[in-house]
């Protein structure tokens, strides 16, 4: 360099300096991203176009994966990065890896995020009408998942109810919940005169951490359910109708308990007739969805993490054709993220579809479906994953159809 060029370099860098613009971006760009402090990883954040585009060409991809992967490692952490730098990272790094643009549960644990394995909370009926030979084994069967829970990582608590005298053996434990162990060796019976189910879910309403719970019941509750409080850490609904329970209780309580969580939690009724399965019904589900993470300016459905503006049409379609211009195996990888996506819709939605249309996951994802079908079409004739997702895309919206004129004729017959 001359001279004359050092010394404009240098009078340009001193005028940077006294208007506190300058900002040392080779030396940012020499930091370990993996390794360095919170405090210097935002300030990469901060210069994040300027370190990136300082890079040579061949090196920009390998860099924004690694900025990428920590800064997921820190929002796992609930580390208070600038989420409006965060998004800039995000949309950069999909423009190098479209097909990882949704995020799995394996995708995370490989990433080494931050991930809690959920509480269960088990609300227990001690009415009266659970006083059968049946109770003593059915505690017993209660007991023996919950120590599997345990086992496998999870704490597990015990709510009792039914009238006053499960409130006062609460207020014995200053309102807290029970632990399995203090459940087990309680001798608990079921003396209630009421089956008040409030109390039960006030004494879980705030929850610090995501939990599922289990209700076991055999019978209605005696309390209104619109006074059932809102359950915002709740992630399952199990209800456990035990052997003796009349047929379909665990039907009726559906629409009560789902009243109280949001809507895309799923409910699982465990009918009287499947009672002897369920162990494996519990276990089997809690085994592949017990882990919850959560990052900030991501949305969270069912297994899944999508950065919010994915779920716009626009750029979902943008996306779609990034994995179609790389080729058969990166679209495949992006394909199946989001026939999973709608899976998970579709279970929940036969759970209790007229609650699922009404959460924001259901319109969100559903407002993708005819983009999604359309860009499937156009790659029929070369691609085996469209032609699986026009298939599957255009039997759920089929299907979703006759489930909404379903409903609108019970509504018509239910004035």
């Amino acid at each position: 360099m001359s001279r004359r060029a050092q010394k404009m370099v240098a009078t340009a860098a001193r005028k940077a300096a006294d208007d506190q613009s300058f900002v040392p971006v080779l030396l940012l760009s020499e930091v370990d991203v993996q390794q360095c402090s919170e405090e210097d990883f935002i300030q990469i954040l901060t210069h994040f176009n300027e370190i990136f585009a300082n890079r040579p060409e061949d090196h920009q991809s390998i860099y924004v994966k690694r900025v990428y992967h920590r800064m997921l490692q820190l929002l796992s952490q609930q580390a208070r990065l600038p989420l409006d730098k965060c998004g800039i990272v995000i949309n950069q790094y999909i423009l190098y890896y479209p097909e990882m643009a949704i995020l799995t549960l394996d995708d995370l644990k490989n990433l080494n995020t931050v991930m809690e394995k959920r509480s269960v909370i088990i609300h227990f009926d001690c009415s009266a009408s659970m006083s059968l030979r049946g109770f003593d084994p059915l505690v017993e069967t209660i007991v023996r998942v919950g120590r599997q829970l345990e086992s496998h990582g999870n704490r597990v608590y015990v709510s009792l109810f039914g009238d006053s005298k499960q409130q006062r053996i609460h207020a014995n434990f200053h309102g807290r919940l029970l632990t399995l162990e203090e459940f087990s060796q309680g001798n608990y019976q079921p003396n209630g005169d009421a089956t008040e189910f409030c109390p039960s879910l006030t004494r879980t309403q705030h929850f610090p951490t995501p939990y599922d719970t289990i209700i076991v019941s055999d019978g209605d509750f005696t309390d209104q359910h619109t006074q059932f409080p809102l359950q915002p850490q709740c992630h399952t609904v199990f209800f456990v109708a035990p052997a003796w329970s009349p047929s379909g209780v665990e039907q009726r309580h559906a629409q009560a308990l789902t009243s109280c969580v949001r809507a895309n939690v799923p409910y699982i009724g465990i009918a009287s007739v499947r009672y002897p399965q369920l162990e494996t019904i519990i276990g089997g589900f809690l085994r592949d969805q017990q882990f919850s993470v959560y990052l900030a300016d991501f949305v969270h459905i069912g297994g899944y993490a999508i950065p919010q503006n994915l779920l716009a049409p626009t750029r979902m379609i943008q996306v779609f054709n990034s994995c179609v211009a790389r080729g058969e195996a990166q679209l495949q990888v992006f394909v199946k993220k989001i026939m999973g996506l709608f899976r998970y819709l579709k279970e929940t939605a036969q759970l209790h579809f007229e609650r699922c249309m009404q959460g924001d996951e259901f319109r969100s994802l559903m407002s993708l479906v005819t983009p999604l079908i359309k860009l499937s079409q156009g790659h029929l004739e070369t691609s085996t994953i469209c032609q699986q997702l026009y298939g599957y895309l255009t039997k759920i919206l089929s299907d979703f159809g006759q489930a909404f004129q379903k409903l609108m004729k019970s509504s018509d017959n239910n004035p």
